[in-house]
C-alpha cells in the first residue's frame, strides 16, 4: 500500500515538467507569430515620416543701393536667415558663401523701392533669393522646362515635290515621322526658405 502513494509523487513532477514545456512551447511560438506578422504587416503608404528638423542657417547683412534712386539714392538693408531641411545643405552653403553672396546681391539690387515696401513684395523677394541660393547648390533645379518650338515646313520647289510624290507612291507607303526625344527631365529643386531678420529701405 506504501508504494501507491510514491508512484503518485513521481508522476507529479512529470506532468509539471510536460505543462512547462508546453507552456514554453506555446509562447515560442506566439512571439514568433508576433515577430512575422510586425515585419510582413501591410504598411500604410499615407503614413506620415517623421520630418528632419530643420536647421538655420543665418547671414551676414546685405546692404544694396536700389534702383531709381538718382536724385536721392535709396538702398536696402537687410538680414537674412536660411531655413534648411536637407542635411549637408549647410555645409555645402558655407563652402560656396562668396557665390551665394553674390546671387543675393545681384537680386536684392535689381529691385525699386515700390517693390519691396508692400508685405507680397517682401514675399516675392524671398522666394526669389532662395531660387537663387538653390541655383548655387543644385544648378538647374530651379529652370523651367522650355516649350521646343514646330520646326518651320520646308517649301519645296515644284520639281522636288513632284519627285518627292513619285517617290511616295513608288514606296506604296508614308514613312513613319521621326520621333523626337523629351527633354531631360529638371533635377530636383532643395528645400530651403529665407527668413527676414531685419528690412530696413532708405
Amino acid at each position: 500500500m506504501a508504494t501507491q502513494p510514491q508512484k503518485a509523487d513521481q508522476a507529479a513532477p512529470r506532468k509539471r515538467g510536460k505543462l512547462i514545456l508546453i507552456v514554453a512551447v506555446l509562447l515560442v511560438m506566439a512571439g514568433g507569430g508576433a515577430g512575422t506578422w510586425y515585419f510582413l504587416r501591410p504598411v500604410d503608404p499615407h503614413a506620415k515620416v517623421a520630418e528632419r528638423p530643420a536647421v538655420f542657417l543665418p547671414l551676414e547683412s546685405f546692404t544694396v543701393n536700389l534702383v531709381g534712386g538718382e536724385a536721392q539714392p535709396q538702398y536696402l538693408q537687410a538680414g537674412l536667415t536660411l531655413k534648411l531641411y536637407e542635411a549637408g545643405q549647410g555645409e555645402l552653403i558655407k563652402d560656396r558663401m562668396p557665390e551665394v553672396r553674390n546671387r543675393i546681391l545681384m537680386v536684392l539690387s535689381g529691385k525699386k523701392v515700390n517693390e519691396l515696401l508692400p508685405v507680397i513684395g517682401k514675399q516675392k523677394l524671398a522666394v526669389e533669393i532662395a531660387d537663387a541660393v538653390k541655383d548655387v547648390i543644385a544648378p538647374g533645379s530651379t529652370a523651367k522646362p522650355r516649350a521646343q518650338a514646330a520646326p518651320a515646313p520646308k517649301v519645296a520647289a515644284a520639281g522636288e515635290a513632284h519627285a518627292a510624290t513619285v517617290a511616295a507612291e513608288g514606296a506604296g507607303a508614308e514613312q513613319p515621322a521621326a520621333e523626337v526625344a523629351p527633354p531631360p527631365a529638371p533635377k530636383p529643386a532643395p528645400k530651403l526658405e529665407v527668413l527676414f531678420t531685419s528690412f530696413i529701405v532708405q
